[in-house]
């Protein structure tokens, strides 16, 4: 095969790319989620949940949002229908899990990646309640950059 054959044809595959990666891009402006990017479970085997698939959980009603963020945080936005549960408070009494009656599915959040007590939140969830624990990739930084709901009791909806 000719040289220059070959880099013609390799040029036209990747214009053709482009162009149905934008027209994806145009039709679905969530884009594509990356589940390869995501982080791998640690030895918690903690699952991340990338927003895009949350919103549909959230959608469906089949899980509850846990936001371990401080109390103040969680007062000046947070997801819709998220219980505040602060990471601190979660530590000094484990007790007001079983107050919460998390259901099957749980998904925590803080405000961005830079989290790192969910993992041990996750864990210690997990193992009181035996629901099925994720942490939401990004967390409400990336779920508003998403475009997703977001309740703002200071400041309305």
């Amino acid at each position: 095969m000719n040289t220059s054959v070959f880099l013609r044809q390799t040029a036209a595959i990747l214009l053709i790319s482009l162009a149905l990666g934008l027209v994806y891009n145009q039709l679905y402006p969530a884009g594509i989620s990356w589940k390869l990017l995501l982080p791998s479970p640690g030895a918690g085997q903690v699952d991340f949940i990338a927003p895009d698939s949350a919103f549909r959980v959230f959608l469906d009603r089949g899980v509850q949002f846990v936001d371990i963020r401080s109390a103040e945080e969680y007062q000046i936005d947070h997801l819709p229908g998220a219980v505040s549960l602060p990471y601190p408070d979660l530590l000094k009494s484990p007790d007001r899990i079983e107050m919460l009656s998390l259901p099957r599915e749980v998904v925590l959040y803080c405000f961005d990646n830079d989290c790192a007590p969910a993992r041990e939140a996750a864990d210690l969830i997990r193992a009181l309640t035996g629901s099925q624990v994720s942490i939401l990739y990004g967390g409400l930084a990336y779920w508003i950059e998403s475009g997703y709901p977001v309740d703002q009791p200071g400041g309305g909806n």
